[in-house]
């Protein structure tokens, strides 16, 4: 892919001592809520990690205000693509310029419509240190407004006070099939948590990969633009004997996908989803493989899902 020359942007450079990660995130219009995960990136920074990120606008109508991202003291790369990429090749195309441009030791690919609390870079990297391919955080709240106490949790949690941090919490189970993934979340709290562990569901929207899982499993599939090139990464990593690690010890809002509902609902965006459907369901024939699986706290969340 020929992309526009890149706009080099950031605040002072880093001290040599830290560790590099990059951070990538697709965009296209909705740049309030790009905004506020920018916000939540800045605020989260910590002494111990250089972030670069790098964010990628797949032709938004709406202006992005660099200024306000130069105000949170982001060090950022900016590349305006002249159409919409949609998801797969963003991913792809920061991954490359995050192992390999910015000589970064993870990188975490991330939606436009994610709050991220205390401590999510340091715990997620540290599972990757411990040997995991993939981590994410878990998913406290999503779909909403973030709630009043979401900062208070995460920072709780970040500290290893887990009963604190999901005292009196409902947590989300999967949605039964044929139910709709947009319908009002269900809740069911199945256990004490963890600091992190091994989960056969995943979080798209916020996942961190190390150089040696993209050496050894490659790249996402660009096959499938906009949906399930995330579960299908998920299947290559449970495949590989790399199941991702949900790490409990930081915590995240997701909106659910805000930045993307208005273009599913076209015509082209119906299409472009049939067609990563039908991609995904040819490379994955079982249904098991084909199930779309959230995480859930507890070690039988295999036997709780909803195909896709």
């Amino acid at each position: 892919m020929v992309c526009p020359q890149p706009i080099m942007m950031g605040a002072s450079q880093p001290d040599w001592r830290t560790r590099k990660v990059a951070i990538v995130i697709p965009f296209r219009n909705q740049v309030s809520y790009l905004i506020r995960t920018l916000e939540s990136v800045a605020a989260t920074q910590t002494g111990a990690f250089d972030v670069h990120v790098i964010l990628i606008d797949n032709a938004s109508d709406e202006a992005l205000d660099t200024g306000l991202v130069e105000a949170m003291g982001l060090r950022y790369t900016l590349i305006r693509n002249r159409r919409n990429r949609a998801v797969s090749q963003p991913w792809n195309l920061g991954l490359r310029l995050g192992f390999y441009e910015h000589a970064a030791e993870a990188v975490c690919l991330l939606n436009s419509d994610v709050v991220l609390g205390e401590g999510w870079v340091e715990h997620c990297v540290s599972a990757l240190d411990r040997g995991a391919y993939c981590s994410f955080p878990f998913c406290y709240t999503e779909g909403g407004e973030v709630t009043p106490d979401f900062y208070e949790r995460a920072r709780q949690a970040s500290q290893g006070r887990f009963h604190q941090a999901y005292f009196n919490v409902l947590l989300r189970r999967q949605h039964a099939p044929g139910e709709d993934y947009y319908a009002d979340p269900h809740f069911d709290l199945t256990c004490d948590p963890v600091d992190m562990h091994e989960s056969d569901g995943f979080n798209g929207y916020c996942f961190w990969l190390s150089r040696q899982c993209i050496e050894d499993l490659g790249y996402i599939d660009q096959n499938m633009a906009i949906c399930y090139s995330d579960t299908d990464y998920r299947n290559r990593l449970l495949t590989s004997g790399h199941a991702p690690i949900c790490v409990h010890s930081c915590l995240s809002h997701h909106f659910l996908s805000r930045t993307l509902r208005s273009f599913m609902k076209t015509y082209r965006g119906k299409r472009r989803l049939a067609r990563d459907k039908e991609h995904f369901q040819r490379k994955w024939p079982s249904d098991y493989d084909r199930a779309w699986r959230i995480h859930c706290i507890g070690e039988l969340a295999r036997d709780r899902h909803a195909t896709a």
